[in-house]
């Protein structure tokens, strides 16, 4: 995994908050776990809740002047839109040809 991709060598997409919330059951959990601490105010439900949360190692950083954390993500959101339209982003190749230069 290269350096500033916002993944980590140690695990990569196997050990990522968002891809462990895969499965319906436990989207459904988390969900309800929001709505039982929005009704009643429970600080445990909060805490259960908070253990959800990515890590914030990065908040608040720059890189380059740019957000650590959106920088993180654009690997994520251009595989995502090379899945939807089966083509590279414009502004990925953009973005790789001024790096060329």
């Amino acid at each position: 995994v290269a350096g500033g991709e916002g993944c980590s060598t140690a695990g990569g997409c196997a050990t990522c908050p968002f891809m462990k919330m895969n499965d319906l059951d436990a989207v459904q959990d988390i969900v309800d776990m929001i709505g039982r601490s929005s009704s009643d105010g429970s600080d445990t439900l909060q805490l259960q809740l908070n253990k959800h949360l990515p890590p914030n190692k990065l908040g608040g950083k720059q890189i380059d002047g740019r957000d650590a954390i959106d920088l993180g993500t654009e690997p994520i959101v251009y595989m995502r839109e090379f899945m939807q339209s089966k083509k590279i982003s414009d502004g990925l190749v953009e973005r790789i040809e001024k790096m060329a230069m």
